[in-house]
């Protein structure tokens, strides 16, 4: 699953990537940009990652089962999710075209 979840969230940052420069984002014209591919990777990557850790975390604090300490970081994961689209997004509007 988590194999699964870091290809899929390089595959997306990669086809964003090699869209750079149009303004269709199916277009063949586009050049590769290998540099921001890796930092909307990073983005969609870390953002769940660290509230994962969080989750855990304060799940452990506050002397859950662990049970209730999985639950947590991966409702914590979950709830990540689209602030970590935003952010690869973000990334991929400023970024200097």
């Amino acid at each position: 699953m988590w194999l699964g979840t870091v290809a899929a969230a390089v595959a997306l940052a990669a086809w964003a990537g090699s869209r750079v420069g149009t303004d269709n984002p199916v277009s063949r014209t586009a050049r590769w940009d290998p540099l921001l591919v890796t930092v909307m990777a990073t983005a969609l990557l870390a953002v769940p990652g660290l509230a994962i850790a969080w989750g855990v975390l304060e799940g452990e604090a506050r002397g859950f089962s662990p049970a209730g300490v999985v639950g947590a970081g991966t409702l914590a994961g979950l709830l990540a999710l689209p602030l970590a689209f935003v952010a690869a997004v973000a990334v991929e509007v400023l970024w200097p075209h």
